[in-house]
């Protein structure tokens, strides 16, 4: 009697428990700084409609495998200081347009805290190449008489608040993936001015001072 062959893993279909487990491994690494909010959402999406073993494989083939408890005690020990955050994360980067346009794509490792300022001026940050070392990113913001925009990737959280005065707030994104990923906050104090979050489903390029004209978007 002829025995069977064994069947190859990567072919073997996944459950919803494996592509969870996948999905809590890209938030470990974005929360790490290994992977950008874009590359995050981008391997997020692969996660969930993946059908085989070998399908999830691909996603994290570039990611270290999860380190075993023992693995953790010693590089606990080992690398306690490298480890920290460092302090200048932490004060924050502060960004300003006065009667003035600022846009920026932020690449890379970004502050855990963004100051905005826009007074009678435009500011736009591009978040879709950040990563994010602690898992999030805060803006704390004043729109006066002027916009802030931020533009994430698709998926990602997105927690608003702040306080709003004869303003316009605006946040368009699709439901993000709520758990232990990365999140942005925005809290903006808005005064006559304009305050938009954005997704790539939503993101395009708008003129100067369209927020005066009434343009949507």
């Amino acid at each position: 009697m002829a025995e069977s062959t064994p069947a190859d893993p990567s072919k073997l279909r996944v459950s919803d428990a494996e592509r969870e487990a996948v999905v809590s491994l890209l938030q470990t690494a974005a929360s790490e700084g290994r992977l950008t909010l874009g590359e995050f959402s981008e391997r997020t999406e692969s996660v969930y409609v993946a059908l085989t073993r070998g399908e999830l494989d691909r996603i994290t083939d570039d990611l270290p495998t999860p380190a075993t408890p023992e693995d953790s005690q010693i590089a606990t020990v080992g690398h306690s200081r490298a480890a920290a955050p460092t302090a200048s994360r932490f004060q924050g980067r502060r960004i300003s347009a006065i009667m003035g346009d600022h846009d920026e794509r932020l690449v890379g490792e970004v502050p855990a805290v963004l100051r905005v300022r826009a007074i009678m001026g435009d500011v736009t940050l591009d978040l879709r190449d950040a990563a994010l070392p602690g898992g999030r990113v805060e803006i704390i913001g004043q729109a006066i008489m002027g916009s802030i925009r931020v533009v994430v990737p698709d998926g990602i959280e997105v927690r608003s608040g702040g306080t709003n005065i004869m303003g316009e707030v605006k946040t368009r994104v699709n439901p993000g993936h709520r758990g232990n990923g990365p999140f942005v906050r925005v809290d903006v104090l808005n005064v006559m001015g304009e305050v938009r979050v954005v997704d790539d489903a939503h993101h395009k390029k708008r003129s100067k001072w369209s927020h005066w004209w009434g343009s949507d978007d």
